[in-house]
This record gives C-alpha cells, sequence and structure tokens, in this order.
C-alpha cells in the first residue's frame, strides 16, 4: 500500500491497474489499509474530473468500496486497532466526493457492470457518512438512489448488501432515521418477500430479513401490510414474521409478543394461501423455546380454524418445528414443558378420547418436570423417555382407532428422515413408532410396515441396525407372533439371496454386509425376548428364538466364502507371468478358511484344489520370468514370489487334510497332481514333483500321525515316483527323492510300531 501511495502524483490520474490492485488490497486487508486512506483520497479526488471511461469508474468504485468498508470496520473495532483513527469528519471530507458523484449518474448508467459498482460502494459510503452528523442529511437524500436500484438490472442481492451495511450503522451507533426514509426501506424490503420470482430461502431474502431486523419499527409496518386486502402482501408479511421467529435471537425475544398480537386478524382470512402462511407461522412459532400463554391459545384457535377432522390430526406432526422439541423427546426439558400445553390446548381437536385422561395425566407430566429441572444424566433421559413412551401407550389405547393409530405411524416414519441417523431425537421417535405399531389393530398395516423397516434398513449402518432392531422389539410387545413371523420370512428371503459376479461377492462379504445383517437378527431376537409378553414368550424361546439365533450365528461366522475366492481371483491373473501375489494370498486365505463352519464337502474342496494347481503350475518356467523383470529387483522379487507361492500351496493341501484326516483324500489329491507329474514340460514336473513333496510330509505330519494305519497306495506311489530320480533336471530328481524318502518313512515307522 505504502508503494502504490508513493506512486500517486497530484493532478495526475494513475492507470487503471493502479486503482484496480488499490481496491483490491483495501477490500483485503481492512485494518491496514486505513492508515492510508485519508492520504490516497485526498489525491484521487483532485483527478475524478478525469475520469471518463466506464472501465476507470469501476475501478474507482472499487477503490472507494474498498477503503469506506476498511473506515467502518475502524469504528465498529474501536480501540483494538493498532492504528490511530482519524476524526469522522475526516473521514466524510473526503469521502462524500465521490459519494456525490456516483450516487448522481452512475447507478443509471447504460452499463451494468458500472451500476453494479457503484451500488456495491455506495453502502459503505452511505455507512461511514453517517458517523458524522453533518452528512446525514446527504446520505438520506441520496437513498432514494439506492432503492430504486431494485427495479434496475442490478442483482437485487447487491442492493440488499450496500443496504444492509447502511442499517448495521444506524442500528449499532442509534442514529435515528426519518420517518419518510424508514417506510421507504421497510417497503421496499417487504416489496422483496412480496417477489414471487425470488425462491423462499435464497441468498438475497436472507439478508433482507436481516435488514428488518436491523429496524425497530419494522414489525408496525409489516402489520400494516396485512391489514391490506392484497393476498401476495398478506402471505409475504407472514413470511417475515415466520423468518424473524424463525431466528430466534436474543434481541427478538421481546417482540415475539408483538409479532403474535399483530398477526391475529389474520386468523379468520378464508384465502387458501394465507391459511398456508398461517400455519407455517405456527409451525415456526412451535420450534422456538420461552413460549407464554399468549402464544398456545393462539394455536388452538388457529387450529380450530383449520377445521382439521380427526382423521387428519396425526398430520399435526407434520409441525416439524414442534416435533422437533415435542413431547415425545427427552430434551430439552422446557420446551417439552410447553409442548405438553400445546397438546393439552389442542386436545379437543386432536381425539374426544383424550380429553379426560389428558386432563389428569399431563399435569403430572408438567410437575415432574418442574420439580425435575433439566436432566444432568442419561439415567434421567432413560427415565423421561420411559415416562413419555408408556403416556403414549397409554393415549392409543385410549383412542382405540387403528386408522388414526395407522396414520400416526406413517407421519412418524416420515419425521424420522428429520433428523441425523446417530440423533437421540431420531433414536426415541423409533421406540414411539414400535410402540405406536403394538398398539395398532391393523395387522396388515402392521406387518407392512416391518417389511418396509427390514428391507430398507443400510445394515452397514450401526445407528440404522439399531433403529431397525428398535422397532422390532416394541412392536413385539402387542404383536408378538407377528414380528417373529415378519422377521423369519426376511430371514429365509435373505439367505436365498444368491451374489453374483466377483465385485458384488467381494462387496458383501469382505465388507460383512450378509454378516452384520445377521447379527442385526440376531440382536432382534435378543431385545424381542425382553420387550415380548412372558407368557406368549415362554413357549417359543427354544424353537422360534433360540434356534433363530443359533442358526444366524453359524451363518454370520461364514464371512468369505471359499468356494468362489480360489477360481475368480487366481484365474483372473494372466498366465505368463507372476507379476503380483494375487495366488498366494488366494491360497493363503482359503487354507485358513477351511476351518471356518460350515466346512464346504470334498468335492467343493477337490475343486478348489484343481483350480489352484491349474494356475499356478503351468507359469513359465523361474528363468524365464526373471529375464521378463525390467530391474534386477524386479526378478529378485519375481523369485521370491514363485518360492512364496508354492510354499503357500503346501499349506492349503496340509490345510485341507486336517480338515479331512483320511487316506482316501490324501490319494485323491495325489491323483490331482498326476497329469502334471506326467507333463513332457520340465517345469510344470518339477512344480508338480515339489507340490507331492510337500503333500507327503503333510499326510506323515497330519493323517498318519492321528491314524497310524498302513499306507494301502505304497506300492503305486513309488512307481509313480522312482522314474523321476533319474530326470535330467536336477530339482526334480531331488523333489522325487524327498518323496520316496518320506514314503520309506512311513512304512519304516509302521514296522517299529507293531
Amino acid at each position: 500500500m505504502y508503494e502504490l501511495q508513493c506512486h500517486v502524483g497530484i493532478m495526475e490520474l494513475p492507470p487503471i491497474y493502479f486503482l484496480i490492485t488499490l481496491g483490491d488490497l483495501a477490500s483485503a486487508y481492512a485494518l491496514r489499509s486505513e492508515p492510508f486512506l485519508v492520504l490516497m483520497l485526498s489525491k484521487l479526488r483532485f483527478v475524478l474530473r478525469l475520469v471518463e471511461t466506464d472501465q476507470m469508474k469501476r475501478a474507482l468504485c472499487g477503490v472507494v468500496e474498498g477503503f469506506a468498508q476498511a473506515a467502518n470496520l475502524i469504528f465498529h473495532v474501536g480501540d483494538e486497532s493498532p492504528f490511530p483513527s482519524c476524526r469522522a469528519a475526516d473521514y466524510g471530507f473526503h469521502v462524500l466526493p465521490f459519494f456525490n458523484l456516483m450516487s448522481s449518474s452512475w447507478p443509471t448508467s447504460e452499463d451494468l457492470e458500472l451500476q453494479q459498482a457503484a451500488v456495491k460502494a455506495l453502502g459503505p459510503a452511505m455507512g461511514l457518512l453517517l458517523h458524522h452528523e453533518k452528512h446525514r442529511n446527504t446520505v438520506f437524500e441520496r437513498l432514494p438512489c439506492l432503492l430504486q436500484q431494485y427495479e434496475g438490472g442490478v442483482d437485487n442481492l447487491h442492493v440488499t448488501m450496500s443496504l444492509s451495511q447502511l442499517l448495521e450503522v444506524a442500528y449499532d451507533f442509534e442514529v435515528p432515521l426519518p420517518d419518510g426514509k424508514l417506510k421507504s426501506i421497510c417497503f421496499a424490503l417487504h416489496t422483496q418477500v412480496c417477489d414471487i420470482a425470488q425462491l423462499p430461502g435464497s441468498e438475497n431474502q436472507v439478508k433482507v430479513f436481516y435488514c428488518l431486523r436491523l429496524l425497530d419499527q419494522f414489525i408496525s409496518f409489516v402489520g400494516s401490510r396485512l391489514k391490506t386486502d392484497k393476498e401476495g402482501s398478506c402471505v409475504a408479511s407472514l413470511s417475515i414474521f415466520s423468518g424473524i421467529i424463525a431466528a430466534d435471537l436474543p434481541e427478538m425475544s421481546q417482540k415475539k409478543c408483538t409479532v403474535v398480537k399483530a398477526m391475529r386478524c389474520m386468523l379468520g382470512d378464508q384465502s387458501a394461501e394465507v391459511k398456508k402462511a398461517v400455519l407455517h407461522f405456527v409451525r415456526t412459532l412451535l420450534s422456538v423455546q420461552g413460549l407464554d400463554d399468549w402464544a398456545w391459545d393462539l394455536v388452538a384457535y388457529n387450529f380450530k380454524q383449520s377445521s382439521l377432522s380427526r382423521s387428519q390430526m396425526p398430520h399435526f406432526l407434520r409441525f416439524r418445528g414442534c416435533w422437533r422439541d415435542s413431547w415425545w423427546l427427552p430434551r430439552p426439558w422446557v420446551t417439552a414443558h410447553s409442548a405438553l400445553r400445546a397438546l393439552w390446548a389442542l386436545h379437543r381437536m386432536i381425539h374426544p378420547a383424550v380429553g379426560e385422561q389428558w386432563r389428569v395425566k399431563i399435569p403430572i407430566l408438567l410437575s415432574t418436570i418442574e420439580a425435575s429441572g433439566n436432566p444432568e444424566t442419561s439415567q434421567d433421559n432413560v427415565w423421561w423417555e420411559h415416562l413419555l413412551l408408556k403416556f403414549l401407550n397409554m393415549t392409543l389405547k385410549s383412542i382405540a382407532d387403528d386408522a388414526w393409530s395407522s396414520q400416526l405411524s406413517l407421519e412418524l416414519q416420515h419425521q424420522t428422515a428429520s433428523y441425523a441417523c446417530s440423533s437421540p431425537e431420531k433414536s426415541f421417535l423409533y421406540k414411539a413408532l414400535g410402540t405406536t405399531l403394538a398398539s395398532c389393530q391393523d395387522v396388515a398395516h402392521v406387518k407392512s410396515q416391518l417389511q418396509k423397516s427390514l428391507k430398507g434398513t443400510d445394515y452397514m449402518n450401526a445407528s440404522e441396525r439399531e433403529h431397525v432392531v428398535t422397532i422390532l422389539a416394541f412392536s413385539a410387545e402387542g404383536h408378538l407372533d407377528l414380528t417373529l413371523g415378519t422377521l423369519e420370512d426376511f430371514g429365509a428371503a435373505l439367505s436365498k439371496v444368491q451374489v453374483s459376479g466377483i465385485v458384488g461377492r467381494l462387496q458383501d462379504y469382505h465388507q460383512g454386509k450378509r454378516a452384520r445383517t445377521h447379527r442385526a437378527l440376531i440382536l432382534a431376537y435378543g431385545r424381542i425376548a425382553v420387550h415380548g409378553p412372558r407368557t406368549q414368550l415362554l413357549p417359543r424361546v427354544e424353537h422360534d428364538l433360540t434356534r433363530k439365533v443359533l442358526q444366524y450365528y453359524m451363518t454370520s461366522c461364514q464371512v468369505l466364502g471359499i468356494n468362489f475366492v480360489n477360481k475368480d481371483f487366481m484365474k483372473e491373473e494372466p498366465m505368463d507371468s507372476l507379476a503380483s501375489p494375487v495366488r498366494l494370498r488366494a491360497m493363503l486365505a482359503i487354507k485358513h478358511l477351511s476351518k471356518v463352519k460350515p466346512s464346504l464337502n470334498r468335492d467343493e474342496n477337490r475343486n478348489i484344489l484343481d483350480d489352484c494347481l491349474k494356475c499356478l503350475l503351468p507359469l513359465p518356467a523361474v528363468q524365464q520370468l526373471r529375464e521378463e523383470g525390467e530391474t534386477s529387483q524386479d526378478s529378485v522379487q519375481v523369485q521370491a514370489l514363485h518360492e512364496l507361492s508354492m510354499q503357500a500351496l503346501g499349506e492349503l493341501m496340509r490345510g485341507l487334510l486336517e480338515e479331512d484326516p483320511a487316506e482316501n483324500w490324501f490319494m485323491e489329491m495325489v491323483h490331482l497332481l498326476e497329469p502334471w507329474i506326467f507333463s513332457d514340460k520340465e517345469r510344470e514336473r518339477e512344480r508338480a514333483l515339489q507340490a507331492s513333496s510337500q503333500l507327503f510330509v503333510a499326510y506323515q505330519e497330519t493323517v498318519y500321525c492321528r491314524l497310524q494305519e498302513p499306507l494301502e497306495q505304497f506300492g503305486s506311489l513309488l512307481g509313480l515316483l522312482t522314474p523321476y530320480t533319474c530326470s535330467s533336471l536336477a530339482a526334480s530328481r531331488l523333489w522325487a527323492a524327498d518323496c520316496i524318502f518320506c514314503l520309506l518313512q512311513l512304512q519304516g515307522e509302521k514296522k517299529c510300531v507293531v
């Protein structure tokens, strides 16, 4: 900034890039640029008459905007600034010429970009000039120039942003606005809310609501607009009131009563759009804390005017704000107190059967809250949940209306989507849903809801698993047979699902999707055992609960199906190279998984071993594989990978023998090796003989040690291996000799035993 200031001459217009850089620096470094404000603007004011092009005007607007924002920030932070501040008069003296020029004709220029730049600079400049009483009249005189831009081609958001900077200064420093200008501002902002071209909740409307909150007289103005006969104006006014209430700011707490009183005149309006706006206002009103008696009679009157039938009353729960902190939810207790009072105010419209009971029960709940205060521990929340669920169950039994209960369950299901998956509110909603289903005697509806919950749950998500278990457990209190039957049907359908394709099976098993589903079902049976009626539960514990729990436990233990690991992984590996450890890892995985129950049968194990042999033994010779490596390190890695893969094959055969220690199974494995032993390719014979050696050692250390029986096929095995002791390949001769040595050991050991 100092370097730029040194290059600014008097009566000399600087280059445009100079002004652009200056504006960017002022905006980015507000506090640091403030010391240069007076001197920089004093130099630039002498060249204002030289500014002719629109491009130069836009750049100059950026400079004024940046410096004005910096000065306004200085006034707000006060003594926290490390730099000495100039007087407001000094700021105003140097900014005023720029303000007069920008507010004269620039906002009405044919260049839209210049209009936008001027509007963005007017707000900060007006706010700065308001700090000195001498310049306030000038600001108020030029205010219509800014408000008129709402009707121009500039984005309305820029106009609102600029206006908000003016209103912030007036609000923070208690600068009174003339009544005429105040009404003009309120009217312009109200018109923005009425603009149907803007989406509700848009950035401009949010900023408009912020501006209205900065005006002390906005409630009376907006209230006066409610008395007009224009539907759009009334809807916009109610929308403004809803936005003010929804903000729930501390400074607005004293104005809530005034807002509610101002909108009472709309309760008798018959317009459908106005009724919607009133309902939205009530919903917003119920979402905030600290409501007094004057609010609840408005809520009751509103529902009477809405002519809701008894069958429609569960739609009351669509008031998400009310439901979010309603009597169902254990926190905060203060809002629960207010919501219980709201229910009592509306009890005649909810259902005629609840009046007498609620007259007794609701005061008890209210006194409980008043005596306990805010909960401090999780035990308090559990206790409060228990009271509310008991109250809900009692209410549903009193109503005894299946259509009403069914509609309520649908609304509860709908409301669960409004909360985070792990939130305590959502957890309690599912308990309320389960309690409602338990009381509903429409069996078809209950079964449909349970099926929908079971099928729609993401079992990879722990919270969702807990939620579906909660629904099943609580519904079992009133429908034990139905709940168990629905759960059994879901489990049976799950077991029939065949996951196709290697990718699908990998995702299903590797991520544990099916295992987690089974665990959720196990947990559900356990919770049902806790919640179900004892008299109905005891005869069914062994057959319907314990049997299912054990069944799902055994199934969930089989995390990864080894009946597909062998083929799909290894068959995708190229047969002319050994570049990855996939074969190695797959065989090790199969070896470990062969111990998982339920075990595969012998035919399946035979196919697995056959596929492993076909994927490993036909590989090119090790020397050829090494030569294909690009570096010496690649060659070493190929050698090591080959050795480890052969070791893994040996470990796999040992594991299969341990699970099925029988000589005939051992001979079947030998028969699988025979085609490779007879191969006309030396590398295949060598690997087959090495695998045979590993198999014989495994047989000796596993099957033979257990059975101590003579090897009936000793002669045929000796005849199979002896010719290869004369092989031209030294490695083959050594592996054949190892096999024969092992066979002789087996015979020798048997003779010693005998």
